[in-house]
């Protein structure tokens, strides 16, 4: 919601109702908008339905921008946490098992890891898929 204005002492011009209702500050002063006033009394800037649905606007973009800018630590969050779903549950298992010799439940989560690995990273999921073969 804008602030309305109201003068604060007898220097300052006093309320226009012809003018919108908001208060602008200048950097030192408040003073009333210069925009003639059309709904309710304020103008197309300062009414508050229109700064609700810019600041609304304002917030999705916003969102919008910090799920683009986070994505980069997440997608190294998921192959840091695969990597080590796969070095705890077989730690050392997988370098000596030979070619072929894999149980079911590590290939069921070289599966799962491959699968986890694929949106985010591409490559890594295509060596575990290699592993697999």
């Amino acid at each position: 919601m804008p602030f309305e204005y109201k003068p604060q002492d007898r220097y300052q011009a006093p309320v226009d109702p012809k003018r919108c209702r908001a208060a602008v500050f200048d950097g030192i002063r408040s003073h009333q908008c210069r925009n003639r006033a059309k709904e309710d009394g304020w103008c197309r800037v300062h009414h508050p339905d229109v700064e609700r649905k810019r600041r609304e606007e304002s917030d999705r973009r916003h969102a919008a921008q910090e799920t683009v800018r986070a994505f980069p630590f997440k997608k190294a969050r998921i192959i840091e946490d695969t990597l080590k779903n796969l070095l705890a549950t077989f730690g050392d298992a997988l370098c000596v098992l030979p070619p072929g010799a894999y149980k079911a439940d590590a290939v069921a989560a070289l599966e799962r890891a491959r699968d986890d690995l694929r949106p985010v990273a591409p490559d890594l999921a295509a060596c575990v898929n290699e592993v697999l073969k």
